[in-house]
C-alpha cells in the first residue's frame, strides 16, 4: 500500500476513516489554506518558477516546526521555510528558481521568528525571520555595524544564510 498522502489531514478526520496518513498535529500557531496565503508562498522572485503548497504554517514556536518537519516526514510532503521579505505592502519571496517553495506541501512563513536576542560587540543572536534591515538599525543603535550586506536589506537573515550570502 501507498504510505504517502498528498492530502492533510486532522486528527479527528484521521480517527473518524481507516487511513494511512498521519494526522496533523495540534500546533501553537495556524496552518492557513486559504487562496491568497497559498497565493503569497507560490512564486519566486523573478517570477520563474510557481509552485503552490497545500498549506502555510504561521508560527513563532520550535516546536511547531519540528511537529511539521515530523508530519511532512511521516506523509511524503515538502516543506520549505520561507521569509518573504520586502515592506509592509510589498512583501515577496526572493528566493531563486523556486528554492523556497514546497509545491504541494507545507511552507513555513518564518517572519514569526524575527527576535533579535543578543547583540554584542563581536557577534548577534538572531532569528531566521529577522530581516538584515533589523538587524542593521539594532546594531547602529549599539554604535555598531553589520560587516558584510547584501544589496537589498530587506531580505531575513535565513534566507541569506541559506543561499550563501547572496542576496
Amino acid at each position: 500500500s501507498d504510505v504517502c498522502s498528498s492530502d492533510l489531514v486532522t486528527a479527528e478526520a484521521s480517527s473518524a476513516q481507516a487511513s494511512t496518513v498521519t494526522p496533523l498535529p495540534p500546533l501553537d500557531g495556524i496552518l492557513e489554506t486559504s487562496p491568497a496565503v497559498l497565493g503569497e508562498f507560490s512564486k519566486d522572485w523573478g517570477g520563474f518558477i510557481t509552485a503552490s503548497p497545500k498549506a502555510v504554517l504561521r508560527t513563532s514556536s520550535v516546536q511547531d516546526v519540528v511537529k511539521i518537519v515530523n508530519y511532512a516526514r511521516a506523509n511524503c510532503l515538502k516543506v520549505a521555510v520561507n521569509g518573504q521579505s520586502g515592506t509592509a505592502d510589498d512583501q515577496e519571496s526572493h528566493s531563486f528558481w523556486g528554492n523556497a517553495s514546497a509545491p504541494g506541501g507545507i511552507s513555513i512563513d518564518a517572519k514569526g521568528f524575527n527576535k533579535i536576542h543578543s547583540i554584542t560587540s563581536t557577534h548577534a543572536v538572531v532569528g531566521a525571520g529577522v530581516s538584515l534591515h533589523q538587524l542593521s538599525a539594532a546594531t547602529l543603535d549599539r554604535g555598531l555595524i553589520v560587516p558584510s550586506q547584501t544589496d537589498y536589506i530587506r531580505l531575513s537573515v535565513g534566507g541569506v544564510a541559506s543561499v550563501g550570502g547572496f542576496g
